[in-house]
């Protein structure tokens, strides 16, 4: 045992320091992990509560599935699931190879820029983007003559292709610099420097499309939620009812509150078993290459080998036409709103609040700082191989990655607390995630040397001079994805805000959706498209403020938001 406590003796400081972050995270997310996986086993009344409910076994489990609807959403899930990973695919290595082929870094990154532009679009107003295009009465570009989303034939290839001209500017980043840094190593001599177009621009992109469809296996049973619930209509369940939708409606609208833990132990067993072979394959198969592809200051890298005239050409053909769908998504909202003619109704000064808007920017904006303490010190451990506890500490944050937000088991334990209506179940919600932890684990790995252990001059000394110096780049760049995606999410505040004078701003947005359908009191598309780009501001701000810094290995952390 001397060698184990000598080992644990000199990584005290890693214990030390995660100590605070786990202590939070075991609270505001493992106490509703425990009350969902017990719940699962009780007949649940609200007046006895979870703990004082009687225990059924898996009664529950049996009801839910002997319902023909589960099985239904489970087989669209995964169909939906597999359309997209493919498509995503296909599409991000067509670009990619395009985009590679650009000889201008300039123009090159432009595009790959605006190829990320349309997942900063929060999934709400995108929704509504859609669903304006799409109305035989208010599409501004004519030609619908029917209702392209009540149609169950259409509705899966729809969703498919919304879901990846939305999402797949981040595979498209993850392929391109795999190309950057395979030809990157080729001129320094580490792999064998190849002059076929296939080896320097093909298969690195293949393998870099490769980790992508392995991590899409952490969320296997996921889609775009927000985007899923906002489209999909009773018209179309049979084919595009998914789990998040299904569970959604069965527990917050339905109120089938014994489901609710069933469905939410199985997909996070589901979820977690695919979470670890994705982890396990990808950690021996392509980690080193993927997070030395990102670990520079430009996710989009200059071509160390210049590519021959006609490709360049061919690049510049295929990347700007393959942009224009981006760049009609922005048009929607920074163009056709503030050009079109307005019909009767209330204006834009009756949906924006300033005082409001910049009340919940604050607040995403102060969780931003607690979620990098967080996050910094929760990947300072895994960054030693032979620290003891590791393997169970990895497994602990595994377990929690695969927890998702926006739960009722959250909204129980905020309603517990006494904070429903208020924004400090948001502010909370802003300072945890899981996946960065790994994220900037596996870039600071990448770039840390061990000159630390040669010094000898401990653990302190590598967390400040090694350590810090090595992530605070890739740091900043996850804080300002996290507050992108706490400004762009509206799933929590519906759950927790039922008063009108508290909502944020998208929230606001999907109430105004509604308001006076069919009368003069309905907010026009153009009002609401001049309001969303209002709220897409911060977002594309951040996007262009941040770019050189969201490398590849950054975006990655967004994986399982794909």
């Amino acid at each position: 045992m001397t060698p184990l406590i000598q080992r644990i003796w000199k990584y005290r400081l890693h214990y030390l320091i995660v100590l605070p972050a786990l202590m939070l995270l075991l609270i505001f997310k493992g106490i509703p992990l425990v009350e969902m996986t017990y719940s699962a086993f009780v007949d649940y009344k609200v007046i006895d509560s979870i703990w004082g409910s009687k225990w059924v076994g898996l009664a529950n489990f049996r009801v839910l599935f002997d319902n023909p609807a589960f099985e239904t959403v489970v087989r669209n899930t995964l169909i939906m699931k597999l359309g997209y990973t493919l498509a995503c695919g296909i599409a991000a290595f067509v670009a990619a190879l395009a985009l590679s082929c650009i000889r201008s870094h300039r123009y090159r990154s432009g595009l790959a820029a605006l190829f990320l532009a349309p997942y900063f679009l929060p999934s709400l107003l995108f929704a509504y983007m859609v669903m304006v295009i799409l109305s035989p009465a208010q599409s501004p570009f004519g030609g619908i003559h029917t209702l392209v989303l009540a149609r169950p034939d259409l509705f899966r290839s729809l969703f498919i292709s919304l879901e990846v001209i939305k999402t797949s500017g981040i595979t498209i980043m993850l392929a391109l610099a795999t190309i950057g840094a395979t030809q990157s190593a080729m001129v320094k001599g580490l792999v064998p420097n190849r002059t076929s177009f296939f080896s320097r621009h093909v298969l690195p992109a293949l393998q870099a499309i490769g980790a992508f469809m392995l991590m899409q296996l952490s969320s296997v049973l996921t889609q775009d939620t927000e985007l899923l619930r906002m489209l999909v209509n009773p018209l179309v369940f049979e084919s595009g009812d998914a789990l998040g939708s299904y569970s959604y409606r069965l527990v917050f609208e339905n109120f089938e509150l014994n489901l609710a833990g069933p469905l939410g132990l199985f997909e996070l067993l589901i979820q977690l078993a695919g979470t670890l072979l994705a982890y396990a394959v990808i950690r021996r198969t392509f980690a080193k290459t993927l997070f030395a592809a990102g670990s520079g200051s430009d996710s989009a890298p200059s071509n160390v080998i210049q590519p021959k005239p006609r490709y360049n050409a061919a690049g510049i053909v295929i990347g700007t036409m393959l942009a224009l769908v981006a760049a009609f998504v922005l048009y929607m909202f920074f163009v056709y709103p503030f050009t079109a003619k307005h019909a009767e109704g209330p204006g834009l000064e009756s949906l924006l609040s300033m005082r409001n808007y910049m009340r919940y920017m604050a607040i995403d904006l102060a969780a931003v700082i607690p979620f990098m303490l967080i996050t910094v010190t929760l990947a300072f451990p895994l960054t030693v191989k032979d620290l003891p506890g590791r393997g169970l500490y990895k497994f602990v944050l595994l377990i929690l990655l695969v927890m998702g937000s926006g739960t009722f088991y959250e909204f129980l334990f905020y309603k517990d607390l006494h904070m429903l209506n208020t924004v400090f179940p948001l502010f909370i919600s802003g300072i945890f995630s899981i996946l960065p932890v790994f994220i900037l684990k596996s870039i600071a790995s990448s770039r840390m040397t061990l000159q630390e252990d040669v010094e000898g001059k401990g653990e302190l000394h590598k967390f400040f001079y090694v350590y810090l110096p090595s992530c605070w780049q890739p740091l900043l760049a996850l804080g300002a994805l996290q507050f992108v995606m706490q400004w762009n999410s509206v799933t929590l505040p519906t759950i927790i805000m039922s008063n009108p004078s508290k909502f944020p701003p998208l929230q606001q947005f999907m109430i105004a959706m509604h308001s006076g359908a069919g009368t003069k009191a309905a907010y026009s598309p153009a009002v609401l498209l001049q309001f969303g780009a209002i709220i897409l501001l911060p977002s594309l701000i951040v996007l262009l403020v941040f770019r050189k810094w969201l490398t590849a290995a950054v975006l990655t952390s967004q994986i399982r938001n794909l």
